[in-house]
This record gives C-alpha cells, sequence and structure tokens, in this order.
C-alpha cells in the first residue's frame, strides 16, 4: 500500500505523541491543516488512526491503533 509523504509525517507525529488534535498535529508537523486533515481521513480509511472524542466534543483526538507503516 502507497502511502503519501504527508500521510507518513502525521503518522510519525501521532505515533510519537498519542491523542492529538488536527490542530495539532499541524502545529507540530509544521503542516497546513487542510493537509494534515486529508492525511487524517486518509490515514483513518486504511486502519492505521483510530479517532475519539475531545472533553470539548466538537474535536476529536487521534491516535495510532498499533500498525506500523509498510
Amino acid at each position: 500500500m502507497a502511502f503519501a509523504r504527508s500521510e507518513r509525517k502525521v503518522f510519525g507525529v501521532i505515533s510519537n505523541s498519542e491523542g492529538l488534535t488536527q490542530g495539532q498535529i499541524a502545529r507540530i508537523a509544521k503542516m497546513p491543516k487542510r493537509t494534515v486533515r486529508f492525511a487524517v481521513f486518509r490515514l483513518k480509511r486504511k486502519g492505521y488512526l483510530k479517532e475519539f472524542l475531545h472533553d470539548d466534543a466538537r474535536m476529536s483526538q487521534y491516535s495510532a491503533n498499533g500498525r506500523r507503516l509498510a
């Protein structure tokens, strides 16, 4: 399965710091929020991320589900 550079970068950030919001990921990775949003969407669809609600229900947090990128 092929992964975009942005997906690899987002996955690396999430793997090192569990439970981050998209805004936090964008800040740490120094990437545009739109790019992070699309990378998160693709990684979730491929089964590499899990999503759970933040204390503020308007935001979600993401963590790696234990799989490694190929």
